[in-house]
């Protein structure tokens, strides 16, 4: 890195962690290119496959470290949140882990769309993973979010909320990052719920990522379990129903920027960042 008081980070959403090998490959490259955290959502211990985070640590080497919440033994309906870091530049201060509140059912429109997609239809119990590094001089803060994909604004919002309840009663820290998979579908462009969002964060949290267009694409999901004529239909009319599921707020750094990165492995595209003190 040019800049001692420089890092990237990479949020990545890995589609229920179904492509292990591609997946963690993809962290070792970003890893020689000097990417040194990694915050990761839809971490599933998968049946009959190697554990994906233990996967990933071993191809990363031992200098690297990491703290995931998750409940193992229930699959994909209990999928969480990991944080990745090179031991060697990061000193782990804190950890928090925080169930955000379930969405309470499925509307109907999002219980057709989950049957479409061979999707489950009862509601995730959605994570928050903290974890408070020292970077030399300085101690900043990383949560790693993912929020509900059903419920609408009103739900999500609820979720951040109980996020930020739970940072107020920490120490204040200068420098804090949120990241994650916010799910923010906004279809019609209407940045409501973008400003929202800025509004529970306050003006001294800048969105980081505004500028990028989409990561999340229709037409890239997993198709196994996607009824038969539905894919069909993705695939031969080409429907792609885009969206910035992901996002990056940061506050109190000099500088920070992102971009998308697109590869194959996910739904998602990753959002690297780059901060500096």
């Amino acid at each position: 890195m040019k800049n001692s008081l420089e890092f990237w980070l990479i949020t990545y959403n890995l589609q229920f962690s179904l492509n292990g090998e591609k997946i963690s490959d993809n962290l070792v490259k970003f890893a020689r290119q000097g990417i040194t955290i990694f915050c990761l959502q839809e971490v599933v211990a998968q049946k009959n496959q190697p554990f994906i985070i233990d996967l990933i640590l071993k191809k990363l080497g031992s200098n690297w470290k990491e703290i995931h919440y998750l409940n193992q033994n229930l699959g994909n309906a209990n999928m969480g949140n990991c944080i990745i870091w090179d031991n060697s530049k990061f000193k782990l201060l804190k950890t928090q882990n925080l169930a955000l509140v379930p969405a309470k059912a499925f509307a109907i429109h999002e219980w057709i769309f989950a049957k479409l997609v061979g999707g489950n239809t009862i509601p995730y119990q959605r994570r928050s993973i903290m974890a408070e590094f020292e970077y030399q001089k300085f101690k900043f803060r990383i949560f790693n979010l993912h929020l509900d994909h059903i419920g609408g604004i009103s739900q999500r919002m609820r979720q951040l909320e109980q996020v930020l309840a739970g940072n107020h009663h920490q120490v204040k820290l200068d420098y804090e990052i949120f990241c994650g998979d916010f799910n923010n579908f906004d279809l019609l462009q209407t940045k409501q719920e973008t400003k929202s969002t800025q509004a529970r964060f306050g003006l001294e949290f800048k969105h980081v990522s505004a500028d990028i267009d989409w990561t999340a694409d229709l037409y890239n999901i997993e198709m196994a379990n996607v009824v038969w004529w539905f894919k069909l239909a993705i695939k031969i009319f080409h429907i792609h129903i885009r969206r910035c599921l992901d996002a990056v707020w940061v506050k109190g750094f000099k500088s920070a920027s992102c971009k998308k990165i697109e590869l194959t492995g996910s739904d998602h595209f990753p959002i690297l960042t780059k901060l500096n003190f």
